[in-house]
């Protein structure tokens, strides 16, 4: 048997360098195969990226592209990716769907908003552009578009990587915050409908009347009225939310009235005082009587007998003095009567008599005074 001699230190160090060369080789073409050369498609932009990733999707994630639950992927998110493919992500667009049972969202994978617009109409729905994203990066892809805002109908040729921002901006349209943008894909060419938006808040507040609660009071006189307590109106505040489409109101909200000040009833006292007469003094009630009839009771009819025989219309024989109370002219007059005294009624005689009496007392009639025993 051929004995092996021991290996020398520069057998060992060759075999060494040998099995090291042929591992860097092996390490080295898997490094090569694994490298790649891809280009992603986003919507229709493109861009070439070196990557070592084995499936589409590592792939758009090295390119820090986000896959929506939505987008639509080719080739397939998981299959094996070679260099040189592209990887086209179409981005989901949500339509608004309503097909007479209430409204429903339709996600849509179009590369542009016209065929976006046009997908959508094949479900009957226009395609919402509510984020500005889809104003800005969403191209629309065809030459021609319609734009309708503010009442105005206009056709535009464009260039098919005009975003819908950019065509409504060379169209001079203003997009304020809360408008809406649509794309319709019904007709030949594809429109922008723009809807104007706007929301107002009123606020409204309305007075109401307090009510008014009369009690009787017997320490008051008959016929006079006190206020005891104040009252006080009631008050309250409303808001309203009105959203306008296009100038016409749309979604009205009106909240529950706020009470600012509850309404508190006025309490008026009414008085039940019953006023007592003085008995034999001129404070007495002027005797009812017609017109031209003497008073028929009392001290007043009384002294009428015994002054003019109870005729209110009669006239001394010298003419001084006249009526019931033979009153002089001048004070008639004084006592507030005007004309003749004898062509006065009966009750304003007896009125007058009663003022003057209650100024001088009774002496103004000595004679018949004395007889009926008036002091």
């Amino acid at each position: 048997m051929k004995r092996t001699p021991p290996p020398t230190p520069h057998r060992i160090l060759g075999a060494a360098a040998a099995a090291s060369l042929a591992v860097c080789a092996v390490a080295g073409a898997g490094v090569a195969h694994a490298h790649k050369t891809v280009t992603v498609s986003v919507d229709g932009a493109t861009r070439e990226i070196s990557t070592f990733a084995r499936t589409p999707a590592q792939a758009l994630a090295d390119a820090g592209v986000r896959v929506g639950v939505h987008d639509s992927v080719t080739p397939s998110s998981r299959s094996r990716l070679a260099s040189g493919q592209t990887i086209t992500l179409t981005r989901g667009r949500a339509a608004v769907l309503d097909r007479g049972e209430g409204a429903d969202i339709s996600w849509i994978p179009a590369s542009t908003a016209a065929k976006a617009a046009a997908h959508a109409h094949r479900e009957g729905a226009v395609l919402p552009l509510a984020r500005s994203s889809d104003l800005s990066s969403l191209t629309l892809g065809t030459r021609r578009v319609g734009i309708v805002c503010d009442g105005n109908e206009q056709v535009r040729q464009i260039s098919p990587n005009e975003s819908v921002a950019e065509v409504v901006a060379a169209a001079g349209i203003e997009l304020h915050p809360l408008d809406r943008v649509h794309l319709d894909g019904a007709g030949d060419v594809p429109t922008i409908i723009v809807t104007r938006v706007s929301r107002e808040l009123t606020v409204t507040e309305e007075t109401t009347g307090h009510e008014t609660r009369k009690v009787e009071d017997p320490n008051l006189e008959e016929g006079k009225e006190k206020v005891v307590t104040p009252g006080r109106d009631g008050k309250t505040r409303q808001t309203t939310f009105v959203e306008k489409i296009d100038g016409a109101p749309g979604y009205t909200f009106a909240s529950q009235p706020v009470t600012l000040a509850q309404a508190e009833e006025a309490v008026v006292a009414v008085g039940t005082k019953k006023t007592e007469p003085t008995a034999n003094t001129g404070s007495a009630a002027v005797p009812a009587g017609a017109q031209g009839s003497a008073p028929s009771d009392g001290v007043w009819a009384a002294l009428a007998r015994c002054e003019s025989g109870g005729n209110p219309a009669a006239v001394s024989s010298n003419g001084l003095y006249h009526g019931l109370y033979q009153f002089s002219v001048s004070t008639w007059r004084a006592v507030g009567g005007t004309g003749l005294p004898s062509q006065a009624s009966a009750a304003e005689q007896t009125h007058r008599a009663q003022i003057l009496q209650s100024r001088a007392g009774w002496g103004q009639w000595p004679a018949c005074s004395r007889s009926l025993g008036l002091r």
